[in-house]
């Protein structure tokens, strides 16, 4: 019995090692494929480059190219050669064409001189079946920049099965694409609500302040919803970002300002002009001018506020205070972060070489962090006001309940006298009656005698 019992065990052993050699075999077959080295070819030629030319050199994916077209050719091995094999770019702002071991993939719009484009979605897309082959296989991109972009980026491009690809690329749909909607729709509904609160209640600053905030940061947010415009449209719509990230910037600092009681004419005056200096940078030098210098111009403003809001948070020693420094300070931080990232900055990439890869924009949730905290401010404001009324409306008729019960008993007491007041009359008039009766009696008596 013993001896059949151990072969019992040994054939359960393995068939689990069976099983688990045989579901090691299957996750290795579906691992993802992440490049790490590429070559470029700085050339606007339309077609493909030869393997052989000089001019291509090798850097690696995320490399900043200044310039306006460049061909990028990327070796890969990969075990993951079926049908539902995909290539995932976290960004491809400018279009442009990839094919993989000379089979064409894809095709994304570029710009024209009908179509200006700056994609900002992500990309993910099935590799043709029976192209890929388990070694040594090329993937080609051409990748002209964005519309108003002096530079080319190829992103960390990853090659897989659908089903490990699919949630990396909803994951990155949902921030870039769809929390911006979410922003555009909310804020503009909440902002008008609350300016029209304010409408009626011109005294009440803070709730005008934050309204305009709202609808400055959700038309600031159309950056991440429209990808294709044309020249035109493209025009007044850039325009029309500046002026309304500018303009947020400019009404925060006074909901901070008002908020902290530290509010100077000439801080107003001056936060105002410089946002209508934005309109002249885009004149002057336009899109890339203004977004490296007069947006940059705002970075001391931020800092400044940031130093007040804490200040007033030491000072008063408040949750609402504190609330709105931490979530101004995370604020100033993350628009330095973009700052950096949109202007490709080599100091970040050699900081955190993996993160500035993935090229995401942090400003937008924290600024969206902040008008929460405005929101909810203002809200436990106007909650604070009615329970004071509420409170105020108790008092008050309790007070005019007790002026009720005094004035009914003054009432009762002025009845009592006059009830009072008419039995001593009627025993005045009695007495008044016999002793004029009496009286006369004694004078007929008198006489009579």
């Amino acid at each position: 019995m013993r001896p059949a019992r151990w072969a019992c065990c040994r054939r359960i052993v393995g068939a689990l090692a069976l099983l688990a050699a045989t579901g090691w075999a299957l996750v290795a077959h579906a691992v993802v494929v992440a490049p790490t080295r590429a070559d470029i070819l700085v050339s606007d030629q339309q077609a493909p480059p030869e393997e052989d030319d000089p001019r291509w050199r090798a850097v690696t994916p995320t490399h900043v190219e200044r310039t306006a077209v460049a061909w990028y050719r990327v070796r890969f091995d990969t075990e993951a050669t079926g049908p539902s094999t995909m290539l995932y770019l976290p960004f491809l702002y400018g279009g442009g064409r990839i094919s993989v071991n000379g089979v064409p993939v894809a095709e994304v719009t570029e710009s024209s001189d009908a179509l200006y484009v700056r994609w900002e979605r992500p990309v993910l897309l099935p590799l043709p079946q029976g192209a890929l082959r388990p070694r040594d296989n090329l993937l080609l991109i051409r990748a002209p920049a964005a519309h108003n972009s002096p530079t080319v980026i190829l992103s960390r491009l990853q090659i897989g099965p659908q089903a490990d690809l699919q949630p990396v690329f909803d994951r990155r749909l949902f921030v870039v694409r769809t929390l911006p909607v979410v922003t555009l729709v909310t804020g503009v509904v909440v902002g008008l609500l609350v300016l029209l609160i304010w409408a009626r209640r011109r005294q009440e600053v803070l709730y005008g302040l934050f309204g305009l905030a709202s609808i400055f940061w959700a038309l600031r947010t159309t950056t991440f919803v429209f990808d294709a415009l044309p020249p035109a449209a493209w025009t007044l719509w850039r325009l029309q970002y500046f002026v309304s990230t500018g303009g947020f910037i400019v009404v925060m600092a006074l909901f901070t300002l008002a908020l902290a009681r530290w509010s100077q004419p000439w801080v107003t005056r001056g936060l105002v002009g410089y946002w209508a200096l934005g309109p002249v940078f885009y004149a002057v030098g336009g899109h890339m001018f203004t977004a490296r210098w007069w947006v940059a111009g705002f970075i001391p403003v931020g800092l400044g506020l940031a130093l007040v809001a804490l200040a007033a948070a030491w000072r008063r020693r408040s949750a609402a205070t504190l609330a709105i420094a931490v979530a101004l300070a995370l604020g100033v931080a993350a628009g330095l972060h973009d700052y950096l990232v949109a202007s490709s900055s080599p100091w970040l990439r050699a900081l955190l070489p993996d993160w500035t890869a993935q090229r995401y924009f942090l400003l937008h949730h924290a600024a969206n962090l902040l008008l929460v905290v405005m929101g909810v401010l203002l809200a436990t404001r106007f909650v604070r006001t009615l329970d004071q009324v509420e409170a105020a409306n108790r008092t008050l008729e309790a007070r005019v309940q007790q002026r009720e019960r005094e004035i009914a008993a003054s009432y009762e007491r002025i009845a009592q006298m006059q009830r009072e007041q008419a039995v001593q009359g009627e025993r005045q008039r009695m007495v008044q009656d016999l002793h004029e009766g009496l009286g006369s009696q004694l004078s007929c008596s008198l006489r009579r005698a």
